[in-house]
């Protein structure tokens, strides 16, 4: 394949990602606004609710998927109910334009470190992309480089951002794995993602439970119409990601390619909440833009 032979990454997987950054940059802006908890539990109960009978129906009919797989989908699914969590307390206290961009963009070189444990390391070219993506994603926030300071990192939204970072860490790894498992399509992971949907789902009600956070219902034919529409945003940006784990060795360069979603979220984040454009945000986006392209032309 032409790929192969100019060492860059495959064009499906890329193709695919980038797709999905723009599915997680949407959904994440329909509920920008609506910064309790219970938008997650509804999003993916709605999506859950519609696409289990078929999943489950699959199992018995087609395929079933392998045993194993269900312990990844457990695991997942816990670290990705605590992401609903962690995000949703984060954007209850923080700027979207912080909160987004550095919740996701922390965990590209720790992702990294797993590729390397794993036999897996990034090429030169690599890890000069993965480089610029989290470096210019730690600074699209700011609105100038004087702005830089200790305050604007550790502050109270801090703690939220870490514990986010962390759990996409988590996610990301075990779904790499698990992804590994499936036989190879677009059936399956689509299968997978639905059931650890599902789990997810089941996972952060008990964290709401647990901790006693109240449990709105927004009324309205409205509220109900976001939720499902991001829930499909959500559901179907997974999993293109899980379909393209397939596709490639390094968990890395997919969660750096996602990393896309920063710029598509931040542009809306200025031009429609007002909160606040510079050269120094546009220069990060097209830094991160450059380090997408790198890890492409690195493969």
């Amino acid at each position: 394949m032409l790929e192969d032979e100019l060492g860059l990454m495959p064009v499906l997987p890329v193709g695919l990602i980038l797709l999905s950054a723009f599915m997680h940059a949407g959904w994440n802006l329909l509920v920008r606004d609506q910064r309790a908890g219970e938008i997650f539990l509804r999003m993916t109960g709605i999506i859950t609710a519609l696409g289990i009978l078929p999943a489950i129906a699959a199992e018995f009919l087609g395929e079933p998927l392998p045993a194993r797989i269900w312990v990844y989908m457990f695991l997942g699914a816990l670290f990705q109910g605590s992401y609903f969590f962690t995000l949703s307390r984060g954007y209850r206290s923080g700027d979207f334009t912080v909160v987004y961009p550095l919740g996701r963009a922390l965990p590209v070189l720790m992702v990294a470190g797993t590729d390397v444990i794993r036999g897996r390391p990034p090429n030169a070219i690599g890890w000069l992309g993965l480089a610029l993506v989290a470096v210019a994603s730690m600074v699209a926030p700011l609105r100038s480089l004087r702005a830089i300071s200790w305050a604007r990192y550790w502050n109270r939204n801090t703690f939220w951002i870490v514990l986010t970072a962390l759990t996409v860490v988590g996610y990301t790894v075990v779904d790499k794995r698990g992804s590994e498992l499936l036989t190879p399509g677009a059936l399956a992971a689509a299968r997978y993602a639905l059931f650890e949907m599902g789990f997810s789902f089941l996972v952060f009600a008990a964290i709401l439970k647990m901790l006693r956070q109240p449990i709105g219902n927004e009324p309205g034919r409205r509220a109900w119409l976001t939720a499902g529409f991001a829930g499909l945003l959500l559901y179907a940006a997974y999993w293109l990601v899980l379909w393209s784990y397939q596709l490639t060795d390094r968990a890395s360069y997919i969660i750096a390619l996602r990393q896309f979603s920063i710029v598509l979220g931040v542009i809306p984040g200025v031009l429609i909440f007002r909160e606040g454009a510079s050269a120094l945000r546009i220069s990060a986006a097209a830094i991160i833009t450059l380090g997408i392209v790198l890890i492409i032309l690195g493969g």
